[in-house]
C-alpha cells in the first residue's frame, strides 16, 4: 500500500506543478476536441501549446505534458488496478520523474 500511495502522491505533485507552469504560459495550450476530465485536458493543452515554436517554453510545455502523461498512467495503475502489483521500483521511478518535472519548470 505504501508504494501505491507514493506513486499517487508523486503524480499529483507533478500534476500541480504542471498546472502552475501552464497557468503562467503567455497563452494556454489548445483544448482537446472531446475533453474527458481536468487531468486529461491539462495534459492535452501542455502537449499542444499555442505559443510560438520559437519560444523555449513551447518545447518545455510538450516535454512536461508527455512526462506527466507517463506518470498519470502509473498513478492510474496504483489507484485503480488494485490486483496489479506496484513495487518499490515503480514508486522510485515515479518519484524520480516527478522530481525531473519540477526541476524542468524551475520549482
Amino acid at each position: 500500500m505504501t508504494c501505491r500511495s507514493a506513486v499517487s502522491r508523486a503524480y499529483y505533485g507533478a500534476y500541480h506543478a504542471a498546472e502552475f507552469f501552464h497557468a503562467n504560459l503567455s497563452s494556454p495550450g489548445h483544448l482537446p476536441q472531446n475533453p474527458t476530465g481536468i487531468h486529461e485536458t491539462l495534459l492535452h493543452r501542455l502537449e499542444n501549446p499555442s505559443i510560438s515554436t520559437s519560444y523555449q517554453s513551447h518545447i518545455l510545455s510538450k516535454q512536461v505534458g508527455y512526462k506527466c502523461r507517463d506518470l498519470k498512467r502509473k498513478r492510474e495503475k496504483a489507484d485503480y488496478q488494485l490486483n496489479a502489483s506496484v513495487d518499490l521500483e515503480e514508486a522510485r521511478y515515479t518519484q524520480t520523474h516527478a522530481d525531473r518535472i519540477l526541476n524542468m519548470i524551475g520549482l
